[in-house]
C-alpha cells in the first residue's frame, strides 16, 4: 500500500487588513478597482461567448451588476469616509454584511446570490 495524501480545502482569499488612509485617495482606488473588476468580468464573458449558451452567459451580467450595485458602492464609500480606511477593507466589511443579510432570507434565489457575492468579493 502507498502513502495517502490528504489535501485540505484552502481558501486563497485573505481578509483585507484595515489600514488608515486618506478617504479621497481610497475612494479613487475603489472606483478604479470597480472599473478593473468589471473589465475582467467582461473579458472573461467575451472569451466564453463562443463556448457557452446565452442563458449561461447571463451570470456574468449579474456579476457586473452586483459589483456595480449603487447601494454597495455608496455604503462602501461612506465606510471609507467614516473610518478613514482602505477600499479593500471597506468593501469587505460592506459585502460581508450584505452576504449575511442575504443568507438569512428564506428565498433560495437570494440565498444563492449570497454565494455569488462571496465568490465575487474574493475574486475581484
Amino acid at each position: 500500500m502507498g502513502k495517502v495524501l490528504i489535501l485540505a480545502k484552502q481558501d486563497k482569499h485573505e481578509k483585507p487588513i484595515k489600514k488608515k488612509t486618506i478617504p479621497e485617495q481610497a475612494i479613487k482606488e475603489f472606483d478604479q478597482a470597480l472599473l478593473s473588476a468589471t473589465e475582467k468580468i467582461s473579458v472573461l464573458e467575451e472569451k466564453l461567448t463562443s463556448t457557452l449558451p446565452p442563458e449561461e452567459l447571463e451570470i456574468y451580467s449579474s456579476y457586473k451588476a452586483m459589483i456595480n450595485d449603487p447601494e454597495v458602492i455608496e455604503k462602501t464609500k461612506d465606510y471609507i469616509k467614516t473610518h478613514h480606511c482602505n477600499a479593500a477593507f471597506a468593501f469587505d466589511q460592506i459585502s460581508t454584511a450584505f452576504v449575511v443579510m442575504l443568507e438569512e432570507l428564506e428565498d433560495p434565489y437570494l440565498r444563492q446570490r449570497a454565494e455569488d457575492l462571496k465568490m465575487i468579493s474574493k475574486q475581484y
